[in-house]
């Protein structure tokens, strides 16, 4: 197990997702930052619950993942979020996010921001930028000495091209899906092929690193002027919620591993492959399947 001294503040929603047949605590960041603890990275969450039942059990989640509620607020005007989805034949989620709810409503103080230094991870997302209190407090650790990773989470009608534009300033590093790349590109006129893009974006906004996900196709990286590929693995899909959750937080984790890109590639997108084989974003993780997977020809 990768045992990384940097620290990730991870900042955003966090909810319960109402599948079709379980309901099971999710939202992107909450995910991603229970991947980067269940790897063994030193983790902080921010977020916001309602004073419910609701937001009781999400903080008893939290815990059941070692994770501390030090900085989960409680909002006694809003309701704990929720997200209701509905999944196609092929597993492809669609989600209907209620609002408002109380991580709309989180605030920053000093005792959140003192503790981040040069060496820490500040992840952060679009979603939880709907509302103008959490995005005013997500731009203030933006403003901080940590670097800046910037997980693009487009859910209609919860984004503009301001907010995506702002972050993307903001970032050193980008994580996106080949949609949301593709919507992206159109709206600051970049063409070409998905590797010319990542150049031309990464030059834009001068990105350290761009991580796209490509689904069944595995995911694409360009990092030191170079594209890396891996083309993934091939497992049955039960449904795709938090699969790129599972695959930052993964991929993360090897971030500061004397590794070859190409390899962190790998071990991100076994890792997902695995979450979409099973149901809902947060299952139990089976790391002896893991491993056979990254040494099989499931390619």
């Amino acid at each position: 197990m990768t045992v990384n001294k940097s620290k990730f503040i991870c900042i955003g929603e966090i909810l319960w997702d109402k599948l079709p047949d379980s309901t099971v605590a999710g939202g992107a960041p909450f995910n991603v930052a229970i991947h980067l603890k269940r790897w063994g990275c030193e983790v902080d969450f921010i977020s916001c619950v309602g004073v419910d039942w609701d937001g009781d059990n999400l903080i008893k989640n939290l815990e059941s993942e070692f994770l501390s509620p030090e900085f989960i607020q409680r909002d006694g005007e809003h309701i704990t979020g929720k997200v209701n989805i509905t999944l196609s034949d092929y597993g492809k989620p669609e989600y209907d996010i209620v609002e408002p709810v109380a991580w709309d409503y989180i605030r920053i103080d000093e005792n959140n921001l003192s503790k981040i230094t040069r060496d820490d991870y500040v992840v952060f997302g679009s979603l939880a930028q709907r509302n103008n209190v959490s995005r005013t407090s997500i731009r203030k650790l933006l403003d901080s000495q940590a670097k800046k990773i910037f997980d693009v989470n487009l859910r209609e009608p919860f984004y503009s091209k301001e907010i995506i534009y702002d972050s993307l300033k903001k970032a050193d590093i980008l994580k996106l899906n080949d949609d949301e790349l593709e919507i992206i590109s159109s709206w600051f006129d970049v063409h070409g092929d998905m590797a010319f893009k990542l150049e031309l974006l990464a030059a834009r906004f001068s990105l350290d690193r761009i991580i796209l996900t490509l689904g069944e196709k595995g995911a694409l990286s360009f990092y030191n002027g170079d594209i890396f590929h891996h083309k993934g693995f091939k497992l049955q899909v039960k449904d795709t919620v938090g699969a790129g959750d599972a695959f930052l937080g993964a991929y993360l984790s090897k971030l500061n591993d004397d590794i070859q890109e190409v390899d962190r590639l790998k071990f991100a997108n076994a890792v997902a492959a695995y979450i979409a084989s099973q149901s809902g974003a947060l299952p139990a993780l089976d790391l002896h399947f893991i491993t056979r997977l990254m040494d099989s020809k499931l390619v």
